[in-house]
């Protein structure tokens, strides 16, 4: 990003360019999964999916951390978290009303047909986007799990704000309290319906635990002599948890989150060719988490085809519908950010 990021600082514009990096490897990823119904995975694919399969993980890690910086700048923890409950749900709305739309004007489907039995339950559920929060219900937007689970997080926080805060020096007594369900995981002692919430709440207050350590502006602010010390301890790091992902799968993905951020911010000042190119993704990573899904899935139906090509046309066709998209919610988020309520 070479002019535009200064290294003194995790600033935005990192942030942004990871994003850019994880969205885009996550249409990759369910690409190649969405057409795996074609045939069976190669090696490398699986390999691929196994690998970037903690970009979730990441986003978990980078949402912590912006709540954390945010609330630093101000003290009305719980006005942060309603405003950003609120932005969520208003992206998640406006695709929610365009499938819902589509699916029962095109597909002759009843609610019924959609949510089966307990509609009206499900239907309230699908609309706040919390089908995995509780009791499992049906969706008409799979990825929407994410969702819940990120507003379970933003309603969490000014709690865990305050405790992270509290324990001072010993805050790490938070990370270990939040591992416990991943290591139960690893001896495959499953928490049903709330795996999503428990399992990446630990990425959460991990990101929260980097920005109040300043971890990564640690990372930035490492001067030239120190630059190959660090970046090939990181790059270690990196090899290490990503073969451990391959081979014991999801149980590292928090760390392996980590160590992908932390590599990543070492190449910021390094692709100047791709400055404007991951700022505009990273820009509307939010917008493509939405609907990248709809378009792969539509891309296969239409194509009845499974290769490489498929990922960046669905990819195209994903940034295309998130830039009409970005328009319409850009200036709703400037109309609810302008209320006296949240300033």
């Amino acid at each position: 990003m070479g002019k535009i990021i200064k290294n003194h600082s995790f600033t935005v514009e990192y942030t942004t360019f990871i994003k850019a990096v994880a969205v885009i490897l996550m249409v990759l990823v369910h690409s190649i999964m969405d057409n795996a119904g074609y045939g069976e995975l190669s090696l490398i694919e699986s390999s691929i999916c196994a690998l970037f399969k903690p970009v979730v993980s990441i986003f978990a890690i980078l949402s912590g951390l912006g709540m954390m910086k945010s609330a630093k700048k101000t003290q009305g923890l719980v006005r942060l978290s309603l405003k950003r409950i609120i932005l969520v749900l208003v992206g998640y709305w406006m695709v929610f009303i365009v499938l819902f739309a589509r699916i029962m004007a095109f597909h002759e489907k009843s609610l019924k047909d959609i949510y089966g039995g307990n509609v009206t339950f499900s239907l309230v559920k699908d609309i706040f986007g919390c089908s995995h929060v509780g009791p499992i219900t049906k969706s008409i937007l799979p990825i929407s799990w994410f969702i819940g689970t990120i507003i379970v997080f933003y309603i969490l926080f000014p709690v865990l704000y305050k405790l992270i805060n509290k324990l001072g020096k010993f805050d790490f007594i938070l990370l270990i309290i939040t591992a416990i369900p991943i290591i139960l995981l690893g001896f495959r002692v499953s928490l049903y319906t709330w795996d999503s919430i428990v399992y990446y709440l630990f990425s959460f207050v991990l990101g929260m635990f980097v920005e109040k350590r300043n971890i990564f502006d640690f990372f930035v602010r490492k001067k030239y002599e120190d630059f190959w010390k660090v970046f090939l301890l990181i790059t270690l790091g990196t090899i290490v948890f990503s073969y451990l992902r391959i081979t014991i799968r999801h149980i590292v993905d928090p760390i392996c989150g980590f160590f992908f951020i932390s590599f990543l911010i070492f190449f910021v000042n390094r692709v100047k060719l791709l400055d404007k190119f991951l700022l505009f993704i990273g820009g509307i990573e939010y917008f493509i988490y939405l609907i990248h899904y709809s378009a792969i899935k539509q891309c296969s139906a239409m194509l009845h085809h499974r290769g490489a090509w498929i990922y960046f046309v669905a990819f195209a066709i994903t940034v295309i519908a998130s830039v009409i998209y970005e328009f319409f919610y850009s200036r709703i988020k400037r109309g609810i950010s302008s209320l006296k309520v949240f300033n």
